[in-house]
């Protein structure tokens, strides 16, 4: 309306109508909030919650957990980390346990306790769980060595887990992120140890 009452003219560059179609374009067909929250869900951090009691204590049956997405792209896992990863049997499905043992180490579980390279586990979220000797990855006096590029994992609810025990190994490209926080219910939000 102003130009009009003005006899101004409007000068708009090539490149600014170039910018400003390709910018309603970008905005048509790509919805940028779902664009960033696609981006973090993939690749920063996600929200979980297991119908699962296989981490009793630790995580409960219906907790909503964070996994952060990022923790292993520039470190490996670790022994006691709780981790996210894809099952081995069935990749359409997502388990939850707690890292054990990487490859090239042997395990072992003894009495209830666990043995890695034939020393006892002193880490506190492993050597405060009965561990059973269950299945054909976890007979008693069974030492089992872990294949390069696998780990090894348990869940701390061990009379109820189905983990490696029974099933074996997790690739490590299967795993997808580390637990580090219970966000409901809010009685039990906070970090994992």
């Amino acid at each position: 309306r102003y130009n009009q009452m003005n006899n101004l003219t409007r000068n708009v560059s090539g490149r600014k109508r170039i910018l400003l179609i390709a910018g309603v374009l970008f905005f048509y067909f790509f919805n940028p909030q779902s664009f960033v929250s696609n981006y973090l869900h993939t690749n920063v951090v996600q929200s979980f919650s297991f119908p699962s009691g296989s981490m009793e204590p630790t995580i409960m049956k219906g907790d909503r957990i964070l996994v952060d997405k990022a923790a292993y792209k520039t470190s490996e896992p670790e022994r006691g980390d709780i981790i996210v990863f894809l099952y081995p049997q069935d990749s359409t499905r997502t388990f939850l346990k707690r890292l054990i043992a990487s490859g090239g180490e042997t395990v072992e579980i003894k009495n209830g306790d666990v043995y890695v390279n034939d020393e006892l586990v002193q880490r506190s979220s492993i050597k405060n769980i009965h561990y059973y000797n269950r299945g054909d990855y976890g007979q008693a006096g069974k030492k089992i060595t872990i294949p390069e590029g696998q780990v090894y994992v348990l869940g701390e609810n061990s009379a109820a887990s189905h983990d490696s025990r029974y099933w074996g190994f997790v690739p490590r490209e299967h795993i997808l992120g580390k637990v580090f926080k219970i966000y409901y219910p809010f009685d039990r939000s906070g970090p994992i140890q």
